[in-house]
């Protein structure tokens, strides 16, 4: 009784949505209830794809939730014009579908299906719909970028895996770059996004980001569409300029991020232009000096500005008065510190270290310990 209930409800659906030809072998590898479903069901494909989702939640009941994956690309052959389709099957394959696995490695293959869909269904279908290229920054910034427990570095290190080979470390030669079209990206526009607001270190998840936030926003034809695109390509310029660029020993796939604030003159840059698109924006205007407060610590530590104050108002918001919070910043900073003195970067070893010690010094921590601990870390 119940999958006649969603069967009829379905079809009430479908009624308002235009039928679309469903595309001549559309899904070759379908079972055969599922074929025989979108061949009786003919134009009405909106129907179609929900008979499709009902077959692909009874597998994923029965422990199989990797035919949602097929699914995905089924439901897409069939709804190929209805763009926000792409947007929340990628982001359930991603998120709802990764999250119920346990350890990392199980969990990536999930949030790399929902990128590929993006990149192989979507874009290839609906290129022109600036709501994709939004799609694929919203979920680099949420699943690859952004987090902080382990699964989170693990997200970063295989997409950087997934990168390296394609785009090397910078400085990267556009567009002299060849496997981008695999990927939906234009080596022009890669070219000029580094060169206005690079360089980008192109293995990153947040240089992904800025260029697919910036695709959808100059594609956009509404201001109120288009305002989501921008904060999005700012938050992937700031997350490029605070730890956006990769350092590793030859060879090895592991690798430490250190910050970029050379690039912090860009961001400002970036905002200038959001802002002459969106002037009236206040959360624009609010986000430039939150950003101008998060920064200080890290400029002043790099020699790029002389406002200690800053940098301790900077100390505070990090830790919030937590001691325990403000040793394990210092920690972080001072162990990322020495792992970029072994690999041969003096420049972002000096200027991580001075982090850590505005850090300990704000905090009233004994500054020999938090080496000590760094040390400790490294050698085990």
């Amino acid at each position: 009784m119940r999958r006649w209930l969603v069967i009829i409800a379905a079809l009430a659906v479908a009624a308002s949505l235009r039928p679309v030809p469903r595309p001549r072998r559309a899904m070759p590898d379908a079972p055969p209830g599922v074929s025989l479903a979108a061949t009786a069901l003919g134009g009405f494909n909106g129907v179609a794809a929900s008979y499709v989702w009902l077959y692909a939640s009874r597998r994923e009941e029965a422990g199989q939730p990797f035919e949602l994956v097929r699914a995905a690309r089924w439901v897409s052959a069939l709804q190929p014009n209805l763009g926000s389709l792409y947007d929340f099957q990628a982001w359930n394959l991603a998120t709802n579908v990764a999250d119920t696995f346990g350890s990392p490695p199980e969990r990536w293959p999930w949030v790399e299906a929902g990128l590929n869909l993006l990149y192989d269904e979507g874009l290839a279908r609906r290129g022109d719909d600036p709501r994709l290229p939004g799609a694929l920054a919203s979920l680099l910034l949420g699943r690859v970028c952004g987090g902080q427990d382990d699964a989170a570095e693990y997200f970063r290190q295989a997409f950087a895996a997934r990168w390296t080979p394609i785009v090397g470390p910078p400085p990267t030669r556009w567009p002299a770059v060849a496997g981008l079209e695999r990927w939906r990206m234009e080596a022009r526009s890669c070219a000029e996004i580094d060169s206005r607001f690079g360089p980008l270190d192109w293995r990153t998840g947040w240089a992904h980001a800025l260029y697919w936030a910036r695709r959808g926003a100059l594609a956009s034809p509404s201001r109120r569409q288009s305002r989501p695109l921008w904060s999005w390509q700012i938050e992937a310029l700031r997350g490029a300029c605070l730890d956006g660029r990769i350092i590793t020993a030859p060879g090895q796939g592991v690798f430490v991020t250190v910050p970029m604030p050379e690039l912090a003159v860009k961001v400002e840059a970036l905002y200038d232009e959001a802002l002459a698109r969106l002037p009236r924006d206040q959360g624009l205007r609010a986000g430039r000096q939150a950003w101008r407060d998060e920064a200080a610590l890290m400029l002043v530590a790099y020699g790029l500005s002389s406002d200690e104050s800053a940098a301790e108002r900077t100390v505070a918001a990090l830790t919030d008065g937590d001691a325990g919070m403000a040793q394990s910043v210092a920690d972080s900073y001072a162990l990322r510190a020495l792992l970029c003195g072994r690999l041969g970067d003096a420049a972002a070893a000096r200027g991580l270290t001075g982090m850590a010690q505005r850090v300990a010094r704000s905090a009233g921590l004994d500054w020999s310990a938090v080496q000590r601990r760094a040390g400790e870390a490294l050698g085990r």
